[in-house]
């Protein structure tokens, strides 16, 4: 489910040459389907008709993750992710696909094709249910630090007015300006040509949608 059409991390160029390779259905403000995305129906919905689930954030940046992820948790949908975020430290193991770490759309739809075609390995993608459950919704947590230190600054005399301030500016610096966060975009590397000598090799017919 899509509401942002144009990112910074050029998402919808890598779904673009995806749906080249293999059926891609889009929701939201972006697409041809409606589904609400708050609605528990809608994932049903989608758990029954579909097995991998396009967790794509907007932004490729450390440590950036959304409920786009952590939404489909409840439901027997694989998580395909793209961003920034070290995923295997913050999720079970084997419970996602990470699209980056495929050479390309091309070789990405492949794998999705294979798990797709074999029942056994796709629900191995689900054992990690055996050993851990689903949080679906933890109190703020950032929300809360801001309204501390706005409190403790109203109290304060002015000298320790600034070191209030201070700490503001640091966790802002922290979020928005470490040098460890950083966000790039994705770049196609494949050619037409590159892709067509790829099916050669690989021995695949190419089937256009």
């Amino acid at each position: 489910m899509v509401s942002h059409c144009k990112t910074a991390g050029k998402r919808e160029d890598y779904v673009a040459e995806l749906k080249a390779f293999i059926d891609v259905d889009i929701y939201g403000r972006c697409g041809l389907y409606q589904c609400a995305k708050n609605d528990m129906n809608c994932w049903k919905i989608l758990e029954q008709n579909y097995k991998f689930y396009l967790s794509f954030e907007n932004s490729i940046c450390s440590h950036y993750v959304t409920e786009k992820l952590f939404a489909i948790l409840d439901y027997d949908l694989i998580p395909v992710v793209f961003g920034g975020a070290n995923y295997s430290s913050i999720m079970p193991p084997h419970s996602y696909i990470d699209a980056l770490n495929y050479s390309s759309p091309f070789e990405l739809s492949l794998y999705l094709k294979e798990i797709a075609s074999n029942e056994t390995k796709f629900n191995s993608y689900f054992k990690w249910k055996e050993n851990y459950f689903v949080i679906s919704e933890l109190p703020p947590f950032y929300c809360p630090i801001c309204d501390k230190l706005a409190q403790e600054q109203r109290k304060q005399t002015p000298s320790e007015k600034r070191q209030i301030n201070n700490s503001q500016l640091y966790l802002y610096n922290w979020w928005f300006n470490n040098p460890n966060n950083t966000c790039t975009a994705w770049k196609s590397q494949t050619t037409w040509s590159n892709y067509l000598l790829e099916v050669i090799d690989r021995g695949f017919e190419f089937i256009g949608r």
